[in-house]
């Protein structure tokens, strides 16, 4: 039987290497969790309506509290409508200041995302910023029942298809925002023009990290539809955040999703802070007209050329409006 003694002379010598390696890991979550500063001014939002997707948790969630805090009307439009009780009254708890509105989205599914966008322009007068901000990770295989790849149809298409749908009400806005949540694995994406429905090959990180990048090139070429217009559009990295998007794992590798849930959960920032630069570009005067651009922990950031490509973001348009029903663009 081994002793304590035993062990320590066995494996003593990689304790050094241990402290290190958690003093770094220390450095690291500390840089990692690091926000940049809340917007300290007040009443940014009063006079605004805000609608937001997934704000059941996480990312939606820390931002429609502050938006509420901000003095905003918020429009938070959940799939689950339970959790979007539940959410309402978290954000009253957090702050007793905005008015909040319940909607139902599933989008997944275009009759729904479409009851939601006639049930807006029949019931708002305008909308001045709309965060896309819901998404999924690690699903398996599956279409819609649209006959439409679930991450790629709840990820891009739902939010195309409402975007779409309201720019009516954006319009109407003195100066409106579209904020498009993506993701910086928009670098590993890849939009396959002739299988964008990832018919032939699927992978779930794939599918995620395409439609991140998708997301990115519809708001540039939106941001350019809507050049003259009050309408401005930008996209967005939240960074590396502790939410439930997750909850299906990630799919194809177990080890990654293994170190996703322990080192990756240890390094995360809190989804306040991942939600800084969803507030920053919805409500900072600063960006007063700039449209078109990505950002990162509030700052402008470069993006790589395959994401900059206009022929390609041009005929993901054209397939998106192919794969949506009835809608005009």
């Amino acid at each position: 039987m081994r002793t304590f003694q035993d062990s320590l002379a066995t494996y003593g010598k990689f304790i050094p290497y241990a402290a290190i390696g958690l003093v770094t890991l220390l450095f690291m979550r500390k840089t990692f969790r690091r926000g940049h500063s809340v917007l300290r001014r007040k009443h940014l939002a009063k006079g605004k309506t805000i609608l937001i997707t997934g704000a059941n948790s996480g990312i939606g969630l820390a931002a429609a509290i502050e938006f509420a805090k901000q003095d905003g009307r918020v429009i938070l439009a959940c799939r689950n409508r339970e959790k979007a009780k539940k959410t309402v009254y978290a954000v009253r708890n957090e702050t007793n200041k905005g008015t909040l509105v319940m909607k139902h989205l599933d989008l997944e599914s275009q009759s729904s995302v479409k009851a939601l966008a006639e049930d807006l322009l029949n019931t708002e007068e305008k909308i001045d910023i709309q965060v896309n901000n819901a998404g999924v990770m690690g699903l398996p295989y599956a279409l819609t029942e649209d006959g439409v790849e679930r991450t790629f149809a709840t990820n891009h298409l739902g939010h195309f298809i409402l975007t779409n749908m309201i720019l009516e009400l954006l319009k109407k806005s003195k100066e409106a925002r579209i904020i498009v949540v993506s993701s910086m694995l928009y670098k590993r994406g890849m939009i396959n023009l002739s299988d964008i429905n990832n018919e032939k090959a699927f992978s779930s990180q794939d599918a995620y990290s395409s439609s991140k990048l998708a997301n990115i090139m519809f708001a540039n070429v939106l941001s350019k539809k809507l050049e003259g217009t009050s309408v401005a559009v930008n996209s967005l990295s939240p960074g590396f955040v502790r939410t439930n998007l997750s909850r299906n794992g990630l799919g194809d590798s177990w080890l990654k999703s293994l170190l996703y849930q322990t080192v990756g959960h240890f390094l995360m920032r809190s989804p306040k802070h991942g939600a800084e630069t969803v507030v920053y570009c919805a409500l900072d005067p600063s960006l007063k007209g700039v449209s078109g651009k990505f950002f990162r922990d509030c700052k402008e950031k470069d993006l790589l050329p395959h994401a900059l490509d206009s022929a390609v973001s041009a005929r993901l348009w054209d397939a998106c409006v192919d794969f949506s029903k009835d809608i005009k663009t």
